[in-house]
């Protein structure tokens, strides 16, 4: 199931099998990665010139040594193209790894079919050494962005299976996983490299696909260049962007979306983010919390898809049941709260979060018990945090950088033996415990 235990940095099960009392157990070890959506600025054509450039080798990868095309073909119209090609890969492990091997070099398969017309690319790679002992597969997708016919998106997916490797699985599952994910990370660089390199000769403009009979039959005319320059997106998109409005393009997160609203995180844990949104909407009937809620119980269960699953479902179960999500907007403090209660926001800390300041030595909490009751305080404690949340989502916003937490300073001068009253003491003790 998609809430499986996992195991960093691929979602991994591990399995022992034995056929026979005499047989070795085998160690099975299988990992998903899916990516977050790739955003390029560029028009479909403009990215798929840049893309030929890698080929047949390029100096912006390192560990990619070559490639040699085995089959190509192209359908009578011109709007499919079909490439199947065998890379060559260097092997970025120790040397005894090597010599137990007996390889110096890996090789894939990948076979790329365009299709002009839709202004798609499909990729799928396999690979051929070891391919009895290890078998890793690679989709990719380039496509035009549904909101933007000029722009283009990239998906990938991938899977990593680990039958047997003389003893060394779980080095080559370590190893498997840093190439990986040095390849992910260098990626979107290579291919705005090579962006960069075309507008740098003055080629701004390629022309889409036409069918020349359909063109010729309707009249119009065949080629032709645009005088409108392809030019990236200005920075006022951030702007305009907002955790609830640009953060999916169909059921993946943009991954600008995650720089910008959520932070730095590395590949598998954007895959486990993935992975967890789309489990809960697969599963769960409403609406889905917003990312930073998701990745803050990811977080909190280290990105244990299964204990982050149980958790949140417990923390939905109690926000329906109080109606967490309307306090803000149903419940206003009362006079009591209003005039005695020692806490409130003050600008922000020096990292931009909003602050709270609490004076507990300052507050007669015997007194507020009595006015108000337990149920009253916990009530308002609880719309100061949900205030707090929606304080920092302005935050992020207003300062251009994820900001996921409010700072609160507790002040606890004059704090003395009235407050140890014992439902005094304990109310204190949860309303720290509630907001910090």
């Amino acid at each position: 199931e998609w809430w499986a235990p996992t195991c960093p940095p691929f979602s991994v099960s591990r399995s022992t099998c034995q056929s026979s009392p005499w047989e070795k157990r085998t160690l099975r070890m299988v990992g998903t990665y899916v990516s977050p959506v790739r955003v390029y600025k560029y028009p479909f054509e403009l990215v798929m010139e840049a893309y030929q450039l890698r080929f047949p080798t390029s100096p912006k990868i390192p560990v990619f040594l070559g490639s040699e095309i085995l089959f190509e073909e192209k359908s009578d119209d011109g709007a499919i193209h079909v490439v199947e090609r065998r890379c060559k890969l260097a092997v970025n492990a120790p040397f005894l790894v090597k010599k137990v091997a007996g390889v110096d070099c890996l090789y894939f398969m990948q076979r790329n079919s365009v299709d002009w017309r839709e202004r798609t690319m499909k990729i799928r790679a396999w690979n051929e050494t070891w391919a009895s002992r290890i078998a890793v597969n690679e989709e990719c997708l380039y496509r035009v962005h549904p909101d933007n016919p000029e722009w283009t998106c990239f998906e990938q997916n991938g899977s990593l299976e680990i039958k047997s490797f003389f003893g060394f699985e779980s080095l080559i599952e370590k190893l498997a996983m840093k190439q990986y994910t040095a390849q992910i990370k260098n990626g979107k660089e290579v291919m705005e490299f090579y962006i960069k390199d075309i507008l740098d000769k003055g080629v701004t403009y390629i022309p889409p696909f036409v069918d020349k009979k359909e063109a010729v039959e309707k009249g119009e005319e065949v080629g032709g260049e645009s005088k409108v320059p392809v030019v990236p997106d200005s920075p006022k998109v951030v702007k305009e962007m907002s955790p609830g409005s640009l953060s999916c393009i169909g059921e993946r997160i943009d991954s600008d979306y995650i720089a910008t609203f959520l932070g730095e995180l590395d590949p598998f844990q954007e895959s486990d983010l993935i992975k967890f949104r789309q489990g809960l909407a697969a599963n769960y009937e409403g609406k889905l919390p917003d990312d930073t809620v998701l990745l803050r119980f990811l977080r909190a269960r280290d990105f244990h898809l299964g204990k982050s699953h149980d958790m949140l479902l417990r923390s939905m179960a109690w926000r329906k049941q109080y109606q967490v999500d309307r306090i803000l907007d149903t419940w206003k403090p009362s006079e009591p709260i209003e005039q005695y209660f020692c806490g409130g926001w003050h600008y922000e800390d020096k990292d931009g979060r909003p602050l709270y300041v609490l004076r507990v030595g300052q507050m007669d909490v015997k007194g507020l018990l009595k006015s108000i009751g337990e149920g009253g305080l916990l009530k308002h404690l609880i719309s100061v945090e949900e205030d707090g949340l929606r304080r920092t989502k302005e935050a992020t916003l207003s300062i251009g950088k994820p900001t996921c937490a409010w700072t609160c300073i507790c002040d606890l001068e004059g704090l003395s033996m009235r407050h140890l009253w014992r439902p005094g003491g304990c109310c204190i003790k949860g309303a720290l415990c509630l907001i910090l």
